[in-house]
């Protein structure tokens, strides 16, 4: 399993406390901050997967983080946690790109699983972007390969014709991968 790097923003120590003992018993390397402005200095010199920030927190709060670190990083997966639960605040939380809402008290069974979640989702879309790279490095991903002179020339007279729209009637025994 990777060891995934996650930053946790709370100025509640003890529940800082609780929460990276939970995390690190789950293999996962935890850094704390205590307020926005210290968190954004711990996440310009490392590479995190995942941040979990509370919503309310003196000077900068959580949803300013949260716009900052995705201006960072459009890919960070971030969870907001809060003790002042509301509608309006988790929509508005969801629509400035958090990956999750979880209300205080927290739940460490459903905290866990939200935690495992947002950094499979992570994983997905890192994988995705180095898929896409390399498809980009390799071209379309239309090439074929072969060393048979009768194909090469086939391939030269394909190359002519593909740009054009004239219809083209490939004929030839059953198997031979026409």
């Amino acid at each position: 399993m990777r060891a995934y790097r996650i930053l946790l923003i709370d100025d509640d120590i003890s529940l800082c406390e609780v929460m990276v003992f939970n995390l690190t018993e789950q293999g996962y390397r935890v850094d704390i901050a205590h307020s926005g402005s210290e968190a954004l200095s711990l996440f310009a010199g490392k590479n995190y997967q995942l941040v979990i920030t509370d919503m309310k927190m003196p000077g900068m709060d959580g949803t300013q983080v949260l716009k900052e670190l995705h201006r960072i990083k459009p890919d960070i997966m971030v969870i907001m946690i809060t003790a002042f639960a509301s509608v309006e605040m988790a929509v508005e939380a969801m629509k400035q790109g958090a990956y999750d809402y979880i209300t205080k008290p927290i739940n460490l069974d459903d905290f866990n699983l939200t935690v495992k979640h947002a950094l499979e989702r992570y994983g997905l879309l890192e994988e995705n972007a180095k898929l896409k790279k390399e498809l980009k490095q390799k071209g379309s991903g239309r090439h074929i390969i072969t060393v048979s002179d009768n194909m090469l020339s086939i391939l030269q007279i394909v190359k002519k014709i593909a740009p054009s729209t004239a219809t083209v009637l490939i004929q030839g025994e059953s198997g031979t991968g026409k």
